[in-house]
């Protein structure tokens, strides 16, 4: 529990303990007939009930704003990371993983590793996906093939049979 919802509950005891006087105190005045004494001890009750409440008031206030400081802050990722949930794309194994990727680790630092592992691992991978596109790139040259004839379709299976037989045995030089 918060130390804020303790503050607050301790408030409502308060406050009940203020509503029992109340009672008391009237019950009291009834029966002794003072009814001066009563008006000025209530008003100050009614003070003290106020003062509570502005607390009160004021205590919610900072949870709001402290639960706002804990919420998710967009970043340049965030449009990616919707767009994998797994609601969208289906794939709820991965989601699992996740899950205990990130439940194996119990601090932020540990945490914050993980991600730094992720997002380098992702930066090597892209560079190695440009290197192969660059030898790609150059076999398809080296068998006089044009970049311009990749979207003609009826080059395609020749391209896939051409890379096929390039991938079981490279062409010497290459």
């Amino acid at each position: 529990m918060t130390k804020v919802k303790e503050l607050v509950e301790e408030l409502e005891i308060h406050e009940m303990m203020i509503g029992f006087l109340r009672e008391i105190i009237n019950k009291t005045c009834d029966l002794h007939g003072k009814h001066c004494a009563v008006d000025a001890r209530m008003q100050s009750v009614e003070a003290f009930l106020s003062k509570i409440t502005d607390c009160k008031t004021e205590l919610e206030k900072l949870e709001a704003e402290k639960n706002q400081e804990w919420a998710d802050k967009p970043d340049y990722l965030t449009p990616q990371i919707d767009a994998y949930h797994p609601l969208k794309t289906g794939d709820h194994k991965t989601r699992e993983e996740a899950n205990l990727l990130v439940s194996n680790r119990h601090s932020k630092g540990s945490l914050i590793d993980l991600v730094n592992y992720l997002l380098k691992r992702n930066k090597e991978l892209e560079a190695e996906n440009a290197e192969l596109k660059e030898t790609l790139e150059s076999i398809l040259d080296n068998c006089f093939l044009k970049k311009k004839d990749l979207n003609n379709p009826v080059n395609i299976n020749s391209y896939r049979e051409i890379a096929l037989r390039l991938l079981k045995q490279p062409p010497e030089g290459v």
